[in-house]
């Protein structure tokens, strides 16, 4: 509007949701992985699953979420 130059922001437009995925990159990938039931990076499975099965009165686990 200033400038008569058309073209400044669409360039503007995507530069700035460039930053924006490049700061959220990191959420975006990891809540990816969550909806796809992904075991957090954090969380050893194994280790869960053998503590759960030698919990008293437990005798089989199936389909261990987490």
């Amino acid at each position: 509007m200033f400038t008569a130059v058309t073209w400044i922001d669409p360039v503007v437009s995507l530069i700035i949701c460039a930053i924006i995925v490049w700061g959220t990159w990191d959420l975006l990938r990891e809540t990816v992985k969550l909806a796809l039931n992904a075991v957090p990076e954090n969380i050893d499975a194994e280790k869960v699953l053998l503590k759960l099965k030698y919990e008293p009165g437990v005798s089989e686990v199936h389909d261990l979420l987490i």
